[in-house]
């Protein structure tokens, strides 16, 4: 079935980032494809990661290992996570941000972005882009846009 997209571009860093609250966000390196769908399937809702959930580990492991994963951990266990994906033309998506269940409410969807938009222009791309989709919730629309995200003007041609 197909899905409605809208994308959405970053085009400079931040200049300020909002203060981080209490936690400890850690970079998953080499990240295995069990941990991956722990926090896919606790904080997905249904369709959210769709494109890898029907992969074997192995592929899934080939797949996770050109990905940047951070893991936000409050009180010693995970609360939230992004993940960042390299792509061509020096650009990096925001392929994943979400909050698990349990510290859904708390507040935490715009510092995780925030965060997520860190780790990305850290890496110096010339640009940093993002989906939504029907899937999504309503307000992750809302915390891109306050994030600096913008629909990319059409180009005359």
């Amino acid at each position: 079935m197909a899905s409605t997209r809208l994308v959405l571009d970053h085009r400079t860093a931040p200049a300020v980032t909002p203060a981080y609250r209490s936690g400890t966000l850690l970079r998953a390196a080499d990240i295995g494809p069990a941990f991956y769908r722990f926090l896919a399937e606790s904080s997905g809702r249904p369709g959210i990661w769709r494109e890898r959930e029907g992969l074997e580990d192995e592929d899934l492991a080939g797949v996770l290992s050109a990905s940047l994963v951070t893991v936000l951990y409050l009180g010693g266990v995970p609360a939230g996570w992004f993940e960042l994906v390299p792509q061509r033309y020096d650009a990096i998506r925001v392929a994943f941000a979400g909050v698990l269940p349990a510290f859904s409410g708390r507040g935490l969807e715009r510092p995780l972005m925030a965060a997520a938009l860190d780790a990305a222009w850290d890496e110096e791309p010339a640009l940093v882009w993002a989906e939504v989709c029907e899937h999504d919730p309503p307000a992750m629309l809302l915390t891109l846009q306050w994030a600096g995200f913008a629909v990319p003007e059409p180009e005359e041609g």
